[in-house]
Order: C-alpha cells, then structure tokens, then sequence
C-alpha cells in the first residue's frame, strides 16, 4: 500500500479575520484541540511512515501558542 507523502495537520480552529465563507470564521479555539504532546506524537508517527512533508492548516495555525516550537 501506497502512503501519501504529506500530513495536514489542523492545529487550531481559531483565526482573526471573519472570512465569510470559512468555517473557521468564528474566530474562537475549539473547546478539544489537539495538545502540543499529541500533535508531537502524530507527527512522529507520521515520520516513522514515511511521511515526508508536513502542513498546518487550520483557521490560522500561526496564532496557535506555542506553534513555532514545532
């Protein structure tokens, strides 16, 4: 079986900008995002299989704390 080569990861649902369109609009976190310990596992795992590239995505991951750590 063939994986893919590339993990997108949703870090986080909160953004600042209201796009209409987007469900992501609220502006606000989830109430259960991910933790910085299961996103480090997953992409870990990830690695281990072969996964080469990695995306984060989400409302706008670069407002997540702590996000440059990984």
């Amino acid at each position: 079986m063939k994986l893919p080569s590339r993990l997108y990861i949703d870090v986080t649902d909160a953004c600042q900008l209201r796009c209409r369109h987007c469900c992501s609009s609220s502006g606000k976190a989830a109430e259960e995002e991910m933790s910085d310990k299961e996103i480090f596992s997953l992409i870990e795992q990830a690695s281990d299989m072969g996964i080469t590239k990695l995306v984060f995505s989400g409302g706008e991951p670069l407002i997540r704390p702590g996000i440059r750590g990984f």
